[in-house]
């Protein structure tokens, strides 16, 4: 490390945090056919990775569920199985937030 230095040492694991997801992500999506991106996990709150996926002109469409841990594998699933079997239009979200008003928090 001292020959280095931690900068390029974490530049490096940057670099190659990048490449790898980029050779996993992109051809997925091709062979899917889809533009947009839902992700989860905490390798996607990497905000340079995000840029590069983002700035690449390839996804429309971005979005990574906020826990950082795997639990939006879960959610996504439970979703996705819903969905698979709902017979009525899907509910749109237009905010992360919920309900319709503002409830006081107790003390």
């Amino acid at each position: 490390m001292q020959k280095y230095g931690p900068e390029t040492i974490a530049a490096e694991a940057q670099r190659v945090l990048e490449e790898q997801a980029i050779e996993v992500i992109f051809p997925w999506m091709e062979k899917e056919e889809m533009t947009a991106l839902c992700a989860a996990g905490g390798v996607f709150l990497n905000v340079k990775l995000n840029q590069r996926l983002w700035y690449s002109g390839k996804i429309t469409r971005h979005w990574t569920y906020p826990n950082t841990g795997d639990s939006g594998l879960a959610v996504g699933s439970a979703l996705y199985a819903h969905y698979e079997r709902a017979t009525d239009d899907p509910i749109v979200c237009k905010s992360i937030c919920t309900g319709g008003r503002s409830i006081p928090m107790k003390r």
